[in-house]
Formats: structure tokens, sequence, C-alpha cells
């Protein structure tokens, strides 16, 4: 242990004195160091499991894991579990890591050693008693320093760095009943046997078990299917990620009857399109990670079906499964775990993390006639908004019960970065409408706006305003601000009252000025088209590829005003007919995503040229500019023109044929007859 510093020997100490012990709750450990040598020595001691998840270059690449490999770990159980954010702090893998910790382990995370300080300020000595957490700053100004305010307050933080050394006492499990984690509680068994009793005793069934991440859903999973094999069934089990799987992989190889029935694994898309044993159970874990169009159609292949989704928690957005898609199924038998599997009962880790991505917040409900003239509309400064814990639960709780998809790396964003504003509608101390926007600035960079326009270059962040750039192929779009309502919530019992609407007209007036474009994109749904377009904003692009985990395509909208503007310069609405067209001939899946309402717009053939232009002068390829040469080629009444781009559509076209195939088409446009023929079309 020559290597390691003396406070560091002292953290070695204090894990392994209290890591075997059962009946204390998980700890959590703060250091500002890692090397090879601090990883030698923690794994050193045996009987226990130890996880390390770092991407530096500097930490021996056999003695760690990934950030993107972890993921695959998700459901497992680790003793000592490590999380090196030295060179980024990342809420998602902050979020998962702590997951993985299992009953009395501890969590150990090593900070930059500045970030340290920011965290625990004004430290000018070197404090060994555990007064000294008093000298622990409240100020919160980061999202980091949030989480790092939250761990202290837990009771179960210790910190080894080189200003100071801070050990907590170990908290005793104050709930006897904790499940040891060797034996399934009776819940648990329960719900084992009403899932086997409706099999056995029904036709058909859909049974789902939902809960918190670490309740143990897997676990009944596997069980279940170990009573099903013992009992002679068959089984077949799968989830997105093979990953998913290993808590049932696991049981099986120890409890499994092989003179029984047969349990099987088979990917999601190999049990949605083949035709399955009629007798078969179909087992599916995290439900939610799965397109909604492989789950229908595994459905509609089974008689039985058993799956399970986390509700809350970094593995799966099982909130979205339970919201958008149990209310419309029939036959659906719902079994819910609450109590925790993997940690113990009242577990301050947990509950820290419940803090800082807070969900379901209780609020009180003030009158559902209230006047909307009176309600305060304000931006929210983020920095007040970490220092006061009921109001940064009401504002957060809000936004990730209205938008299910939310991940802690958004809440992270949303506090750190700069350009997202948050702004409210209140009543008195009361929330009752949330936003947050997001600032995209204009580029004075001419050629930079060029490469975007291109497709060449992209900048992280404007997301609204290069799919723009990018939809047009038009640089100039680069030259304007963009402000994108990126969320909007209103609790559920105040929707349906013009609340919305009341912060869209207070979004507008406040903001809609000097060229800033007013915008928006979601996943498109008939009810947010409604809202929307009620509101004014009309649809000016329509994306490409449909979001497995919501089933939706994206919609682009800009305010209305905003739209003529832009229209008169750019002709965004011929654009969008454009594309209309296309999808009506070639991808279905897309064109039934227009809305009904859109009003045709007139295409100009002398327009499209430039565009054309590009393709054949090789600045884009033929994905950006499909659309016009095929409205051309109708134009001109080039049927072998038609043939070539409907050979491009079809899917599964070689490379070698779609590079022919695109040569022919280049060669055809740069015929001058080309331009000629475009130009006498009235």
């Amino acid at each position: 242990m020559n290597l390691i510093p003396d406070y560091q020997r002292q953290l070695i100490e204090f894990i392994h004195r209290s890591t075997p012990i059962k009946n204390i709750h998980r700890r959590i450990v703060l250091t500002d160091t890692l090397s090879d040598a601090l990883i030698v020595e923690i794994n050193r001691f045996e009987r226990q499991s130890t996880l390390v998840i770092s991407n530096s270059e500097t930490v021996n690449k056999d003695a760690r894991t990934n950030q993107q490999d972890m993921v695959k770990l998700l459901g497992s159980e680790f003793d000592i579990v490590l999380y090196d954010a030295r060179d980024k702090f990342e809420a998602n893998v902050f979020y998962a890591a702590a997951g993985l910790v299992g009953q009395s382990g501890c969590y150990l995370i090593v900070f930059d050693g500045n970030a340290i300080n920011d965290a625990f300020h004004n430290l000018s000595s070197y404090l060994l008693s555990d007064s000294s957490n008093n000298a622990i700053t409240n100020s919160v100004s980061t999202f980091q320093s949030l989480v790092v305010k939250h761990l202290r307050n837990t009771g179960v933080l210790s910190l080894f760095s080189k200003q100071l050394i801070s050990t907590s006492k170990d908290v005793k499990v104050s709930n006897h009943n904790s499940p040891l984690n060797v034996e399934l509680s009776e819940k648990q068994l329960d719900i084992v046997r009403e899932i086997t009793n409706d099999i056995l005793t029904n036709d058909k069934s859909l049974n789902v078990i939902v809960g918190n991440r670490g309740r143990g859903k897997s676990t009944v999973l596997a069980e279940f299917i170990c009573l099903c094999i013992s009992k002679g069934r068959n089984v077949i089990y799968t989830s997105s990620n093979r990953n998913n799987c290993n808590v049932i992989d696991v049981k099986l190889a120890i409890k499994a009857n092989r003179n029984g029935g047969e349990a099987k694994y088979f990917a999601p898309d190999f049990i949605a399109y083949n035709s399955m044993p009629q007798d078969a159970i179909i087992v599916i874990d995290e439900i939610a990670s799965l397109a909604p169009r492989l789950f229908e159609k595994i459905k509609a292949n089974t008689p039985h079906l058993v799956c399970a989704g986390t509700t809350q928690g970094y593995e799966g957005s099982g909130r979205g499964f339970a919201i958008r898609r149990m209310k419309s199924l029939s036959l659906i038998n719902i079994h819910s775990l609450i109590t925790p599997y993997r940690w113990h009962a009242d577990d301050p880790l947990e509950d820290a993390l419940q803090d800082i991505f807070p969900v379901n917040y209780s609020r009180h409900r003030v009158n559902k006639a209230i006047d909307h003239e009176s309600l305060l509309f304000r931006s929210i400064d983020k920095s007040l908004l970490l220092k006061n814990k009921a109001q940064y639960q009401q504002v957060f709780s809000l936004l990730v019960d209205a938008h299910y998809q939310t991940t802690p790396s958004d809440v992270q964003r949303i506090i750190d970065d700069e350009s997202h504003i948050i702004v409210g509608l209140y009543h008195e101390n009361e929330v009752l409408g949330i936003a947050v926007l997001v600032q995209e600035s204009a580029s004075r960079d001419k050629s930079f706006n060029r490469l975007v326009a291109y497709g060449k270059r992209r900048r992280k962040g404007n997301l609204f305003q290069q799919n723009i750039a990018l939809h047009l192929l038009e640089p100039l779009i680069m030259g304007y601000s963009f402000l994108r309502i990126h969320r909007i919530a209103v609790p559920a019992h105040y929707q349906r009252n013009g609340i919305g609407t009341r912060l869209l007209n207070c979004i507008s007036e406040q903001y809609n000025k000097d060229e800033v474009v007013l915008c928006t994109t979601f996943g498109m749904t008939a009810e947010l088209h409604h809202f929307w377009h009620k509101n004014k904003y009309r649809i000016v692009k329509i994306g490409k590829k449909i979001d497995a985990a919501s089933g939706t395509i994206s919609g682009f909208y800009i305010l209305e005003n905003d739209v003529k503007m832009l229209n008169s310069r750019f002709d965004l609405m011929m654009n969008l007919q454009l594309h209309k067209n296309y999808s009506e001939s070639f991808e279905p899946h897309i064109f039934k995503n227009y809305p009904s309402e859109l009003l045709e717009a007139t295409i100009c053939s002398e327009k499209l040229l430039p565009k054309v232009s590009l393709f054949s002068s090789s600045d884009v390829p033929y994905e950006r500019v499909k659309e016009a040469i095929f409205f051309l080629s109708i134009q001109i009444e080039d049927e072998y023109l038609q043939d070539d781009i409907a050979s491009l559509a079809k899917k599964g076209i070689s490379k070698e044929a779609r590079d022919e195939l695109e040569l022919k088409i280049r060669v055809k446009i740069k015929n001058p007859a080309f331009t000629h023929r475009v130009l006498r079309v009235k």
C-alpha cells in the first residue's frame, strides 16, 4: 500500500471493516484520487465483488468497466461499486451505478479534487473528527454540488480527501423484515402463484410485474420460469438487451429441472416475426425498452405473456409503458412490487436519489377554477431553485411526471446548461405550469453554416436550428436565433383548463421578439399535435425515424407568425409538401403521420434546381435531395428516372447497387437537357 496516500489507507480500512456486516444500510464514500494501486487493495479482500466504472485511460483497462458496458450489468449486484467521475460527472451513470450496489454494500465515488473542494467549502485544515461535517457549506450552484449535498444529508456518507477525513457511523437497518436476498419474499411468491394460476385456468393471459428498480422483478420472473419448467411447460424469454436476462440465466442454471419443460432465450425480433409453439409461455423483461411494434407482434404471437417493467429508474421507461400502453390492454393483470429486494427497506442512498430525481411530489391542490389572469409568470433562478428543496421537487417532479422518458442526465443538463431556461406559472407558491426553454443562438460563421446545412458539420446543441438548416439545405437559417420549448408540463388535475395555453402566451409575449423564432419538437401523437396546433404552432418538418421507446415520430413546429416570416424567405411549406409527396409513394409509415389539416403548398420546379445541383456537384448526398428529384421526375414525366428512384427506395438494397443507381441519377441530372426540360414545365 506504499503507493496509496494515508487518507486512502483509512478509506480501504473503513470499507473492509463494514462491508461484511449485513444489518446496515448501504454506505457512500467520496474520495479525490483513483489509482490502480487503490483498486488492487480494494479487490484484495476475498468474499466480496467489486465493480469499477471508469472511462479514464489512466486506469488499467483490465480492472475497469467502461460506462457503455455498465448498461449490460443493470440488475446485477456488487458489494462495492466504484464510479470514477473525475473527468466528467454524468447523472445517468451516477444513478445507474448506485442501483448496482447490493445490500450493506459501498458506493465509492471519485470526484475531481476541485469538485470536492467546491462541495466541501472553506476547509483549510486536515480534519479527522466527525464534527468536521459542521464545516461543510450548504452552498449549491451546480447539479453536482446538489448531489453531494443530498448524499451528505443521508447520514451514511464518508469523505476521504487530501483536505478532510470524515467518517459516518454505520446506520443499522430499521426494518428487521428486510429480505436477506436469499429467499423470495412472501409478496414475490404470491405473484408467482397468481401468474401461474392465471395461465393454468385461462386460455389467454397477460401479466405485468411493475415496480421501481431493485424490487426483484427479474428474480420473480426467474422463479416463475423455473416453476413452469418443473410443471413440464415450455418458456421463451426475451428482452431488448440480452444482458437484461442475466438474473434469469443464472437462476435457470442453478434451479432448472432438466427433465421437465424447456426455457430458451430468443431475440425479440425473432419472436415477433416467426411462429412460436402454441403451448409456449413468453416472458419479457424490461418491457418498456421494447419497441411498441415488437411488443404488439409478440403479444399477438402467444396466448400467454408475462412481462416486467421498471416504473422508475435508469433501466427503462416503465412509467411510459404504464401511462401509454397498459391502459389500453385487455385481460391484463398488474402486479406491483414495492418493498426493495436488492437493498434494505428505508435505504438512505435510495431516498437521496428520490430527492435528487423527484417523482410524484405531493402537491397542494388550489382552486381548479382559478382566474388565469391572477397567475404569475416568472423565470426561475436555477441557483435559488437548487437551495429550495420544496420548489425543486415541485418543478422537477412535474417535469418528470409529464415527460416519462426524462433521464437523470436530462435533469442535470437543465440545471447546468446555461442555454436552458426554466419558466413557470405560479399561484402564490404553487407551481401550476412549468416550461423548459432552450436558447439556440445564431451563427455568423458563413463557412460553418454552409457545412451544417450540407450535413458535413454539426455543433453540440442547437437541435432545431441545425435540423431545419439541413432540411432546407439553407445556410442562412443558421443566422436566426431559435428558442425551443423543450419541456412543458401542467399538473394532471389542472390540464384542459387553459393553463398550458396561458403559459405559451406568456412565453411568446416575453421572448418572441428581435427575430427569435419560437419552436418546439416532440414525439407526435394526435393529442399533442392538437395541443400545439390549437396554440398556433404549425408543423414544418416530420422526422424520418420512429422512436423505439415511444413508437412515435418527431414533429418540428414553429409559431405561426414565425412560419410566415421564414416561409416567405425559405419556402418552408413547399419543402414540407415535397417530403409529404415522397412519403406518400415510398414511406407509408411516415406518410400516415402527416396531419389531415396540412394545407397543400405550391411547388415551384425552378426553385428546386439549385437543391438538385448540390447533389450533381457532390456537395450533398442523394438522401438530402431525393424528394426534389422525385417531384421533378414526375413533372418532366421521366419514367426511367422514376424507376431508378423507386429502386433506391426499396429496403435491403446493396451498397454497390445503391452507388450505381445514384451515379446514374447524377449523370442524368447533370445533363443540360434535364434542366431545360424542367424549365419548360409550367
